[in-house]
């Protein structure tokens, strides 16, 4: 153990950059993306795999890799997909153009982990062994309720899940999880959307919930220790993938002023990141 002053701390630069997608997907801890069935939310994660493998900004939220003059660093990014059945997988990456998407952009259907892999340790050990040599840069888990069969409404089954899950990969991970239905108003004012015991959303760094609001259009709202935005976004009526992302910039005074749209969409050149202010100390 290591005891150190609040100003020694701060002056230590960290191992690490800060954020994956800046405003988005930090690079500590792991960031939960939650959406009903149906609504694009593993589009959106092939979408950030994508962008990150290829070395491109992702919409308005940037990279934030290093850049080396005309792309930024090609991170490996693997998809474990054991939500869907691999017909249904393939599909969905031939749809969105994956032909001749980054070599390292990775991928495990469910053919290989099966349901629930995360409660066999056999299981786990090659899962493990099979990332601990690719050193991604981020990991996504597509869905918790099918990666393991522990009682997520219990402190102590959403503890151990993602226990097991970090002890596999304990770089940055993209876990993707539905939320539970909830009345008319209450969602986005606070944090119980999330299904299940209230740990899990105590212990994401980043919490991105998605919601549909038209037949091609979305709302994201990012809620977590260094960020707290929302934005609309617009889809393709070709391949369904998300084109645009409007952030909502609330005026001081709701009752004099109306909400006022920055946008920026997938070929907007630069990085997007001069939308995400940090925080004020």
């Amino acid at each position: 153990m290591k005891i150190q002053s609040f100003q020694q701390y701060v002056n230590t630069p960290l191992p690490h950059l800060p954020w994956i997608i800046p405003g988005l997907i930090p690079a500590d801890g792991w960031t939960l993306l939650q959406a009903p069935p149906k609504t694009g939310k593993s589009i959106f994660a092939i979408q950030v795999a994508d962008s990150l493998t290829r070395g491109q900004h992702f919409l308005a939220w940037g990279n934030g890799l290093p850049f080396h003059g005309d792309h930024y660093t090609y991170a490996t990014v693997v998809y474990i997909q054991a939500d869907e059945p691999p017909g249904d997988w393939h599909q969905q990456l031939a749809q969105l153009g994956m032909y001749t998407s980054s070599p390292n952009a990775l991928t495990i259907d469910r053919a290989s982990t099966g349901l629930f892999v995360m409660d066999d340790p056999l299981k786990r050990h090659k899962l493990k062994a099979l990332l601990a040599p690719l050193k991604p840069h981020l990991v996504i888990w597509d869905s918790l309720e099918k990666l393991t069969m522990q009682d997520l409404n219990t402190k102590e089954g959403c503890q151990r899940i993602l226990k097991v899950i970090e002890e596999v990969w304990g770089g940055p991970r993209l876990v993707i999880h539905h939320p539970r239905k909830m009345k008319e108003g209450s969602f986005w004012g606070n944090l119980d959307e999330v299904a299940g015991n209230h740990y899990l959303s105590a212990d994401a760094s980043s919490i991105l919930t998605l919601r549909k609001t038209g037949s091609l259009s979305g709302r994201l709202r990012i809620l977590g220790r260094m960020a707290d935005s929302e934005w609309d976004l617009v889809r393709s009526s070709k391949d369904y993938r998300w084109t645009k992302a409007t952030k909502v910039v609330k005026a001081a005074d709701p009752t004099t002023a109306d909400e006022q749209p920055q946008t920026s969409d997938e070929s907007a050149p630069g990085t997007g990141s001069g939308l995400y202010v940090e925080p004020q100390p």
